[in-house]
């Protein structure tokens, strides 16, 4: 047997056998080749003719009531008798029977010679025999044995359906030995048709569990967590083609520590519950990282097999077993399996044989096995046969519609008298020929149709002759015909209102084209009046800002907004062209952050601080003054050659890197020029396009604080925009304006909100008002000592978070009686960011005043202070008259 197996191995798995590994043992080989499907059995067969000598063997059916005796028969020629038979495939009744593994009983004795000579003698001969043995099988067989062989040469084919109804036909003869030979019958059917096994998976060895990564496995859900996540035990693996059960400690050998591998959300395809069986495969990593195993792919939910005590020549009884005695549950996917080893397969998705459409029939498969996990209690079958059967479980309803269906189908077809099938059936008897027992097939199947178009007319005329089926058909008449009636009468009344509602519509219609006409008119009349009276007081204002110079200024800026196609200060509805060319898309500002990359508390942005001012070889006490001004204020004003340098630390530090840059143009007199004008968008090596307004918008949408900066600030009158941009952050109310569309927006509130002005120098610009000026802390960007990058690596953008403003905002520092709030503010952040008591109160004065009346003693005390500090207040000395010149103080 094992230089059989070894021999045929290819083959066999050419054959669809499992001989990836071979068994060991006698007893394991021969369940293996129990097991074996008739083609792979046919190879085992073929070498036994081949290699073993079977010249010492007696009779085969002898040996089987033997060994039916005598179990335990030690006599080796009996039992190679034996297996002589059933290498050869010629099988005795009592051979057949005693390998499907029945136990012999009254009936299976061979009757004595006599017996059997007699009944053959009576009931066949020789020619009957011959015939059923070539195929030809009359439709009157009355003896049992041509019964025997027409029923074992089907049970043979595995021609399941023929071979039942000769077991039934034996079974009910008369003749006593029809019984008997009615479970020899089924005794090979049993045997010519695999049925359902179960097989017991091996344990897994540890040194088998070596590489495990991409093997299947079996894994039952232990845990879900409410992110989706899974935890999945494994139970089983599949390892050379085979699955082997995992015990428990092998398990957390395999996926250390637990047992357990962890399925993230996108891999799973469905939702799992706790408990149910999956095919998983996963991938180890190393100890560096938190989670050691991890499921790369869910390959399916495996079947679990339910046993149905039903045979699949009752599919009434399956139905209703299926309906009443199953109970079902999302976690099992059945697979049922029916007492003759047919196993059916419920729709795919669905686990409820309740839900099921019976209408349909169910796929049905043979030789399906199932493994057993002994250790974890449960069965599996992990992959199905190829071929597929269909099992017809309907309910007798859909049986008498198919009957109603095939009566209408056969409504054309052509039907034979009794007198012609009399003379087909003298033509076939006298004709011995091929063409007789052509002739003899025809005239059966002829007959069975017309059998079966027969009792079709007689099932419908009984169905019909029902009263109560007469009532229903009738009322079912008069509700369609009530319906019809209905539904003519209501396209009638529908098609009336539609003729008559056209004509008012039409009516309508030309009542509005001769409005529409004559406002149109109106329309260009007053537009002529109004371009008239515009270009003439057009010329007049040009005229006058010819004559008084700088002085009009602003009001030549209005002239020129409304020379603007589309201007806004038309009212809204008036400029319907330029609205509608008005661009509403604008670029996602969404920064490439994540979570780990926010600022949530002041001594990370210490740490930030520190970390870019060594990146960009910036001053850290002059990033550590930005910061704290731009708490303190939600206006600032930057001077010196390091303005551009100043603004991008800012945003690196505080904003993800995300900045906005705008040109302030003489005709801005409001916020809502300031939030429609253009502005350049800067993030890492992105730039593009956006208004003022929308960069503002899509900053707080991203959860960034909005860092602006306007250049050339002083070329407008800043008292038109400074209140309203000084009344922006947390708490504030923030600005409204009109867009170009004409739409209300309001931004600027719930996040922190950093202007920065920077300035332009020439004839035509506007000093920043005393009032306001008070309000606005002005840093120098000059006077500082560079500190040369000390960092290796880029410097990762940061946001800071909302809890960390506020923090910064809320600190406590030493200030000085007296002195306004925003130095108290600006002080005390600088403070909280490291630097000391005395400096960050200079500090905090310097921003206040210097370019002011108090420009000199603020400088003088920052002198006093020492250090960098007293050399900014050293360098802001030198540049008094220029800081002045920008709040309008000259000569001071």
């Amino acid at each position: 047997m094992e230089r059989c197996l070894n021999d045929s191995r290819k083959p066999l798995i050419a054959a669809g056998a499992k001989a990836d590994n071979l068994p060991k043992g006698l007893s394991q080989q021969a369940n293996f080749v129990e097991s074996l499907s008739v083609k792979a059995e046919e190879l085992v067969c073929s070498w036994f003719k081949k290699n073993a000598d079977f010249s010492t063997c007696g009779d085969a059916g002898a040996a089987a009531e033997k060994l039916f005796a005598e179990p335990d028969c030690t006599d080796s020629t009996v039992w190679r008798s034996v297996l002589h038979a059933f290498m050869l495939r010629e099988r005795p009744p009592a051979v057949a029977l005693w390998l499907s593994g029945a136990e012999a009983s009254a009936n299976l004795v061979a009757p004595s010679a006599t017996t059997l000579v007699g009944t053959v003698a009576d009931v066949a001969d020789a020619d009957l025999l011959l015939s059923i043995a070539e195929g030809k099988v009359p439709a009157d067989i009355q003896g049992v044995i041509p019964m025997l062989l027409a029923g074992a040469i089907e049970a043979a084919k595995g021609n399941t359906k023929v071979a039942e109804s000769w077991i039934s036909k034996l079974a009910s003869h008369s003749d006593p030995l029809g019984h008997t030979l009615a479970d020899t019958v089924a005794a090979l059917l049993r045997h010519s048709s695999p049925a359902a096994r179960s097989i017991q998976a091996p344990l897994l060895e540890a040194k088998m569990a070596a590489e495990v990564d991409h093997l299947p496995f079996i894994g039952i859900v232990k845990k879900i967590l409410p992110t989706g996540q899974l935890f999945v035990s494994l139970v089983a693996l599949k390892v050379d083609g085979v699955f082997h059960e995992v015990s428990p400690v092998l398990a957390r050998q395999i996926f250390p520590e637990t047992g357990d591998a962890t399925v993230f959300p996108s891999v799973a395809h469905k939702q799992f519950m706790e408990g149910e069986v999956g095919l998983w495969t996963a991938v180890r990593r190393g100890p560096e990282h938190a989670t050691r195993c991890v499921v790369e792919k869910c390959l399916s939910r495996p079947f679990l097999p339910v046993r149905v005590p039903v045979p699949s020549t009752d599919p009434d009884a399956v139905r209703t077993w299926m309906l009443q005695s199953y109970t079902p549950s999302p976690l099992h996917k059945p697979l049922f399996l029916l007492s003759d080893g047919l196993a059916l397969r419920l729709p795919s998705g669905q686990y409820d044989p309740n839900r099921v459409d019976y209408d349909i029939p169910l796929d049905g498969y043979r030789e399906v096995n199932w493994i057993e996990l002994v250790g974890a209690g449960i069965s599996f079958v992990a992959d199905l046969p190829a071929n597929v059967e269909k099992i017809d479980c309907a309910p007798p309803a859909t049986l008498v519609k198919r009957l109603f269906r095939k009566l209408k189908e056969g409504e054309g077809a052509p039907s034979l008298t009794k007198a012609e099938v009399q003379a087909l059936s003298d033509l076939a008897s006298t004709n011995q020929s091929a063409l007789g027992f052509q002739l003899h097939r025809a005239l059966a199947g002829l007959q069975a149709a017309t059998d079966a178009q027969a009792l079709l007319q007689g099932a419908a005329a009984e169905l019909l002759a029902i009263p109560a089926v007469q009532e229903i058909i009738e009322a079912e008449k008069r509700r369609v015909a009530a319906a019809q009636t209905a539904q003519v009468q209501q396209a009638q009344e529908s098609l009336s209102y539609v003729a008559k509602r056209k004509q008012a519509l039409e009516g309508e219609l030309e009542q509005l084209r001769n409005a529409i006409r004559q406002e149109m008119d109106e329309r260009k009349k007053a537009g002529r009046q109004q371009e008239a009276d515009l270009v003439r007081r057009l010329r007049t204002a040009f005229e006058k800002a010819s004559q008084e110079g700088a002085e009009t200024l602003a009001q030549a800026a209005v002239v020129k907004a409304l020379l603007q196609p589309g201007s806004t200060n038309q009212p809204a509805g008036q400029s319907e062209d330029a609205a509608a060319c008005a661009s509403t898309s604008v670029p996602s500002a969404a920064p490439f952050l994540t979570a780990g990359k926010m600022v949530e508390s002041v001594r990370a942005l210490r740490r930030t601080v520190e970390a870019y001012a060594g990146f960009a070889g910036l001053s850290e006490l002059l990033l550590v003054y930005a910061v704290a001004a731009a708490r303190s204020s939600p206006v600032i004003a930057l001077t010196g050659g390091g303005t551009s340098a100043v603004v991008r630390a800012l945003a690196g530090v505080m904003a993800g890197g995300l900045h906005y840059r705008a040109s302030v143009a003489q005709d801005m007199f409001n916020t809502g020029d300031l939030m429609r004008s253009p502005a350049v968008a800067q993030q890492a090596d992105r730039t593009w396009a956006v208004t003022v307004g929308d960069g503002l918008a899509s900053a707080a949408a991203a959860g960034l604080p909005a860092v602006i900066e306007l250049r050339g600030a002083n070329r407008a009158p800043l008292e038109a925009l400074l209140p309203e941009l000084l009344d922006c952050g947390p708490g504030a109310a923030g600005v409204s304006w009109l867009d170009a569309a004409g739409a209300l927006r309001h931004a600027g509130v719930g996040h922190p909100v950093i202007w920065i002005l920077t300035f332009a120098d020439g004839k035509t610009v506007f000093p920043i008002p005393e009032g306001l000026a008070m309000s606005t802390p002005l840093l120098s960007t000059d006077g500082w000592s560079a500190e040369l990058g000390q960092l290796e690596e880029p410097f990762v953008a940061t946001a800071i978070s909302s809890k960390c403003w506020k923090e910064l905002g809320s600190a406590e520092g030493s200030t000085l009686p007296g002195t306004r709030g925003t130095v108290n503010q600006l002080a005390a952040a600088a403070q909280v960011l490291g630097v000391d008591s005395g400096s960050a109160v200079a500090l905090g004065s310097m921003a206040l005043s210097v370019g002011r009346h108090a420009h000199v003693q603020a400088v003088a005390e920052g002198k006093e202070q020492g250090g960098a500090v007293a050399e900014y207040a050293k360098a802001l000395e030198g540049r008094a008259i220029a800081l002045q010149k920008l709040f309008g103080i000259e000569g001071a």
